[in-house]
């Protein structure tokens, strides 16, 4: 370390210079990579290596598909900018046509509060009208206000049925409402009261029956349960023989 210091001292460092000669372009598209980003280029470059050098694929590590893929990209961009690796960069990284810049908390907020408030009511307001009051609210408010694209993007990333039911009313946005084939656990309540919307279950049993009178084996009942999509309720049960049709 001492003699380090000395050699700063005396000015003997040199500057080498860059032996990539890398346009600025190629530059800052590796300045841009995050380091996981040029881990995994790495790492795809380390398997496709040998191919690249004349042995066999070797598909032990990844898929043939995505072997084969990440080749072709190695070589396209060795054939555009005359370095492969930057094929291998995920290209999640950076999206066409530059990075998006992403919205602040307060001017998301400031759109979710509009969509909510002054677009999602029975005024049934335009887009357009609902946006020109939103960014006169932001630059009253000293934000950046979004694009009409983003705003618009956010509306629709409501559900139809939500939108048709907060503008123009639960009947209207009835025929929008999510269709649910199963009903499991998971599924949120549906229907807008008691013994309107109803699901019918079928299951054989996991039990063999066996007549008291003959003592001969009837085989495996079926369970069919009729419930309630808005309570939860067990409306009927119906045990039989026959399995559904």
């Amino acid at each position: 370390m001492d003699e380090f210091k000395k050699l700063i001292y005396k000015q003997e460092f040199k500057e080498i210079e860059n032996p990539w000669d890398l346009t600025p372009d190629i530059s800052s598209y590796l300045k841009d990579a995050s380091v996981d980003d040029l881990k995994e280029a790495s790492r795809r470059y380390s398997i496709i290596s040998p191919y690249l050098q004349g042995e066999k694929a070797d598909f032990s590590e990844t898929p043939e598909r995505t072997f084969y893929r990440w080749v072709s990209a190695w070589r396209s961009a060795s054939e555009k900018y005359g370095y492969g690796y930057l094929g291998l960069i995920p290209k999640n990284r950076k999206k066409q046509g530059g990075y998006q810049a992403k919205l602040s908390p307060q001017t998301q907020k400031i759109i979710d509060e509009f969509i909510q408030n002054d677009y999602l009511n029975f005024k049934q307001k335009g887009k357009y009208a609902a946006y020109c009051a939103l960014r006169k609210a932001c630059t009253d408010k000293g934000l950046i206000p979004p694009s009409y694209k983003t705003f618009v993007k956010n509306i629709n990333q409501i559900s139809v049925y939500e939108t048709a039911g907060k503008r123009q009313g639960k009947r209207i946005a009835y025929k929008n409402e999510p269709f649910y084939w199963e009903l499991e656990l998971t599924t949120p309540r549906h229907g807008d009261r008691p013994f309107e919307i109803c699901h019918i279950d079928h299951t054989q049993l996991d039990i063999e029956l066996v007549s008291s009178f003959s003592k001969i084996n009837l085989g495996r009942p079926w369970l069919t349960l009729l419930i309630d999509a808005y309570s939860r309720r067990i409306l009927a049960i119906y045990l039989t023989f026959d399995p559904p049709f």
